[in-house]
C-alpha cells in the first residue's frame, strides 16, 4: 500500500460518481492496493480496451 498516496489523495466526501472514477483511476496507477468496485472496474476496463 503507497501510504504517501494514500494521504495525499483522500476520497472527496460526498464524491459524485464521476470524481470516485478519476480518483479509482489515478489510484490504479499510483498504489492498487485493493480492486475498484465492480461497476467502475467495468469503466476503468473499457479505457484500458479504447487505449489499445
Amino acid at each position: 500500500m503507497n501510504r504517501e498516496w494514500h494521504a495525499a489523495h483522500p476520497m472527496p466526501e460526498r464524491a459524485t460518481f464521476e470524481q470516485r472514477v478519476a480518483w479509482h483511476r489515478e489510484h490504479a496507477e499510483a498504489c492498487g492496493c485493493r480492486r475498484p468496485p465492480a461497476r467502475i472496474a467495468a469503466i476503468l476496463a473499457g479505457e484500458q480496451r479504447d487505449a489499445r
